[in-house]
């Protein structure tokens, strides 16, 4: 059966009214202009004067939430945590465990706008803990997951929306970018990469890239990036190039082989902590004649490794038994 016409103009603008409804978020503003952008974003092309009148009917039906502040041009909308509308995530509470811990934990790693890319789904599992609230005192007291770093953290870097938006379409459509990158202590430099992949390490976002005409992938920070444009032209990737290979050569990661580790713990607290975190799946733990907790394990020697080991013999009561390098057996 088909529709006739004014049907199917009815639909269209059920449909428009939902687009428009699920780019407005709950509890923080957005405004008209960027509503847009996100409607053209997803091929959606509206005139102003038209989602206007859709958003005054949004906002005219309590059933969706919609608020509107009045009080500058253009216009600004966001949805209160009330009821569940038709367009609410639903999501468990492990779930909504599990977001709130991963925005927690990204809050210390990523740029905010960059991190607040997934507030839809952080804001559904506030509300699935009931961590919902308008204030931020009121906020803190309903508070239900906390992540504590385990080292000092330097201020993160900003990376601009629209540098990650177009490094991150690259990367989807395997293109190259055209980039303008600012050095340290130099001119900024424009040139075509290939995107292979991005690596994250501490609070910097790298771009792992080859630029045209050359051979070697180099690790390019994204907040030195001051302009970046997506090309309709197929990216050149190395074959058998694998990024986590990549990410630990390039970094100084990567393992130099198996060692025997024997530590000896005078300290209750850091023993708990090995026990509950082991060096290693192979560990081994008993107590001394001393009183000591010793723990033996092999691991992968590594940069980080022997870094753990500086630090915490140092400090944390730990005790270096004995370190060996173990041979391989022939096959």
């Amino acid at each position: 059966m088909s529709l006739n016409p004014e049907s199917q103009t009815a639909i269209t603008e059920v449909l428009l009214q939902i687009a428009i409804l699920q780019c407005i978020p709950k509890n923080r503003w957005i405004t008209t202009t960027e509503i847009l952008a996100r409607l053209a974003k997803d091929g959606i092309s509206i005139l102003p004067r038209r989602i206007q009148r859709h958003l005054a009917a949004l906002a005219a039906c309590s059933a969706f939430h919609v608020e509107v502040d009045r009080s500058g041009k253009p216009f600004r909308y966001r949805r209160a945590m009330g009821e569940s509308s038709l367009v609410d995530i639903q999501i468990t509470p492990q779930e909504s465990i599990i977001l709130r811990l991963a925005e927690e934990r990204l809050q210390g790693h990523l740029s905010g706008k960059i991190a607040g890319t997934l507030e839809p789904l952080y804001n559904a599992a506030r509300f699935t803990l009931g961590e919902n609230s308008r204030t931020a005192k009121s906020r803190r007291l309903k508070q239900r997951v906390a992540v504590v770093p385990d080292t000092f953290e330097r201020t993160v870097p900003t990376i601009r929306c629209n540098i990650f938006d177009a490094v991150s379409e690259a990367i989807y459509r395997n293109a190259k970018l055209q980039i303008r990158l600012r050095k340290f202590s130099r001119e900024p430099f424009e040139g075509v990469v290939s995107p292979l992949g991005l690596i994250h390490r501490g609070g910097l976002v790298y771009l792992a890239c080859i630029f045209d005409h050359t051979a070697d992938v180099v690790d390019l920070p994204l907040n030195r990036i001051q302009a970046a444009e997506c090309l309709h032209i197929g990216a050149e990737r190395p074959k058998d190039f694998e990024l986590g290979a990549h990410a630990a050569k390039s970094f100084g990661l990567q393992t130099d082989g198996k060692y025997r580790i024997v530590l000896e713990v005078l300290n209750p607290d850091t023993a708990m902590e090995l026990e509950d975190m082991p060096l290693g799946p192979n560990q081994k733990m008993s107590v001394t004649q001393e009183g000591c907790w010793r723990f033996e394990a092999v691991v992968d020697g590594s940069r980080l490794l022997e870094e753990w080991l500086a630090a915490h013999t140092q400090a944390d009561g730990i005790r270096l038994v004995e370190k060996t390098r173990l041979e391989l057996k022939p096959l």
